[in-house]
C-alpha cells in the first residue's frame, strides 16, 4: 500500500505532496489538471517505469531532473531523474539504499484500467501480448528480462537479414538463439493464457450478467496450444528456417513470439469483430477482473488499482461490479465527474486538483 507521494517537477507539478487512502482515493478536476500524472507517478514508485512515456518525457517544462518520494507499507523509496547525466539518469534510494534500477524483489504489484484498454479486442496483437507480458512479469521477475533478451536477439537476426554481406552460419547461430528464448516465452504464455482462460466464464457472467459462453485462444508458433510440440525450441528453430527465403525477401522475421495473438470470442463469434460496444466493456472488465484475482492468488499480494477516467465509459451496472467487486485493497480513481463520484464512494479520499 502506498500511504503517501510527493512529486517534483514531475510533469505539470512543482511539487506537490498527497496523502492516500488505504481504501479509495479519488482525483478529481478538469482535463489537463494533473490527474493522470499521478497515476504515472505511482507506477514508477511501484513498477520502476510509466505507462504513457519515457523518463525524459515526465520531466516539467524547463526543468532538468525531477523527484519521487513515497511511502510503500514500511519502505519509504525515492526516485529521481536527471537528464545532466551522461549515464545512470535515474536512480533509487530505497530505505537508505542507493540502487540504479528498482530490484524485482522490491516491485509492488499494479493493475492499470485506462480508456485505451478498452481497445484490447479490436486493436493490434501488440496490445494483446502487452497484456499477457504484463500479467506475467508482475508474477515472476524473470520474463521481462526474457522479452528484453528475445527482443535484443530479434533485431540482431533483423539486421542480419537486411544485410548485404549476409553469413548464413551467423544467421544460424542467431536461429538457434532466437528459437530457444521464444520456446520459453510460448511456454509461459500458454501457462497464463490457460489460467485467464479457466476464470473467463465465471468472471464475465459476473460482469455482465449474463450467461454467454466466452473463451480465448493463444495463437502462437506453435499453433493454438492445444497439440503444443514436444520440444518447443526444436519446432521454433524449424520454423524459423522453413521461413529463411521468405525473412530475407522481407528483410524482418516472420514467425516467433513477436507475432503471437490472443483470439476472443463471444459465443463461437470472433469478439475483435463482431462485439458490441457493451460486449466489448464487459468483457474487458472480466479480463482486468481476473488479473487483479491471479496476481493476488499467485503472490499474496492485492494489486494497487488503478482506474484512469474510466468510470465515465462504463454504464451503471458496469461501474457498480467493478466497485463492489474489490472490498479491500487499495484503489486510486481519477475523474472529472466529483459530484457523480461523490454519490458513489462515500468513505473514499477526495483530492481536487
Amino acid at each position: 500500500m502506498i500511504s503517501e507521494i510527493k512529486l517534483q517537477s514531475f510533469r505539470c507539478y512543482l511539487r506537490r505532496r498527497f496523502v492516500l487512502s488505504p481504501g479509495v482515493s479519488v482525483f478529481y478536476g478538469p482535463n489537463g489538471s494533473g490527474k493522470t500524472s499521478v497515476l504515472e507517478a505511482l507506477m514508477v514508485v511501484c513498477r520502476g517505469g510509466s505507462f504513457r512515456g519515457s523518463d525524459q518525457d515526465l520531466l516539467k517544462t524547463n526543468h532538468q531532473w525531477w523527484r519521487l518520494e513515497s511511502l510503500a507499507g514500511d519502505s519509504q523509496r525515492t526516485v529521481v531523474y536527471d537528464s545532466r547525466l551522461a549515464a545512470g539518469k535515474k536512480h533509487y534510494v530505497i530505505n537508505g539504499q542507493k540502487k540504479q534500477r528498482l530490484p524485482a524483489s522490491l516491485r509492488l504489484p499494479v493493475v492499470l484500467f485506462e480508456p485505451g484498454d478498452l481497445r484490447l479486442l479490436g486493436g493490434s496483437p501488440a496490445r494483446r501480448r502487452r497484456f499477457l507480458d504484463n500479467l506475467i512479469s508482475q508474477i515472476e521477475p524473470a520474463y521481462a528480462p526474457l522479452i528484453a533478451r528475445y527482443e535484443r536477439s530479434l533485431k540482431q537476426r533483423n539486421n542480419l537479414l537486411k544485410s548485404d554481406r549476409l553469413n548464413p552460419d551467423e544467421l544460424f547461430v542467431w536461429d538457434i538463439t532466437l528459437s530457444n528464448l521464444a520456446a520459453q516465452i510460448t511456454a509461459k504464455r500458454q501457462e497464463y493464457a490457460a489460467a485467464v482462460n479457466r476464470q473467463l466464464l465465471a468472471v464475465h457472467g459476473q460482469v455482465s450478467g449474463r450467461k454467454d459462453k466466452v473463451g480465448l485462444t493463444y495463437r502462437s508458433l506453435a499453433g493454438d496450444g492445444s497439440r503444443p510440440p514436444d520440444n518447443l525450441a526444436q519446432y521454433a528453430l524449424g520454423q524459423l528456417g522453413k521461413s529463411r527465403q521468405k525473412d530475407l525477401a522481407l528483410g524482418y522475421t516472420s514467425s516467433g513470439p513477436h507475432r503471437d495473438d490472443l483470439n476472443f470470442y463471444i459465443n463461437r463469434r470472433d469478439a475483435a469483430s463482431s462485439a458490441s460496444r457493451g460486449e466489448t466493456r464487459s468483457l474487458v472488465l472480466a479480463l482486468k477482473f481476473i488479473e487483479l484475482n491471479i496476481i493476488e492468488q499467485l503472490t499474496g499480494h492485492q494489486p494497487l488499482l488503478l482506474l484512469d477516467d474510466v468510470l465515465s465509459e462504463l454504464d451503471e451496472s458496469r461501474r457498480h461490479a467493478l466497485l463492489s467487486s474489490r472490498p479491500h485493497g487499495q484503489t486510486i480513481i481519477t475523474t472529472t465527474d466529483v459530484d457523480n463520484a461523490q454519490i458513489k464512494y462515500k468513505d473514499a479520499v477526495f483530492i481536487g486538483l
